[in-house]
């Protein structure tokens, strides 16, 4: 699916409006306010956990912990869990669809359109519970707001893959003696 995505971003960009492509998505360098996102990314995750007990979200897991099965499985799904899918998500959520739904609805608005079909795209993932969902969909608007701010979907990715990484660090910390 995402390299539909991104094919079909390709094709758009670079070859119906001849721009330059990562450049048109939003993905800068140097990264604005770096660090201060990778300290946010972790401290958004700790603060939607809080809130996902306030709310009673299920326990159960999602359907990601079924594909892990050994160590080498972890690595594997934390490698796309914090640096393949943030890069794919940014790129189509921040990088093309917020800028877009910016200048036709406002910041606010824009924001908020962006994190619903991220939020949806996890729904799966997490059973259809909507606890995770709206969970999701507020990182998302965190995402979105960073993207805004910064204008860079590079720092949106930056902040995206600590947030992953918290939760994977978590994970692999109360199961890593289970794995073989």
């Amino acid at each position: 699916m995402y390299v539909f995505l991104v094919g079909s971003l390709y094709l758009v960009i670079a070859l119906r409006y001849h721009a330059p492509f990562w450049r048109s998505l939003g993905w800068t360098f140097p990264i604005p306010r770096a660090f201060l996102l990778v300290v946010a990314g972790p401290l958004l995750a700790i603060a939607l956990s809080a809130l996902g007990v306030l709310l009673h979200a299920p326990m159960d897991g999602s359907q990601i912990e079924i594909l892990i099965k050994s160590r080498a499985s972890l690595a594997a799904i934390i490698l796309f869990g914090v640096f393949l899918a943030p890069i794919f998500e940014e790129m189509l959520f921040r990088g093309f669809l917020l800028p877009l739904l910016v200048r036709s609805l406002g910041p606010l608005l824009g924001i908020l359109f962006t994190a619903v079909p991220f939020a949806l795209l996890h729904g799966a993932q997490n059973h259809w519970a909507w606890q995770p969902v709206l969970l999701i969909g507020i990182a998302g608007m965190a995402f979105g707001l960073v993207r805004y701010k910064t204008g860079s979907t590079t720092a949106a990715f930056v902040m995206h893959s600590a947030y992953n990484a918290m939760g994977f660090l978590g994970y692999t910390l109360t199961h890593w003696s289970m794995l073989n």
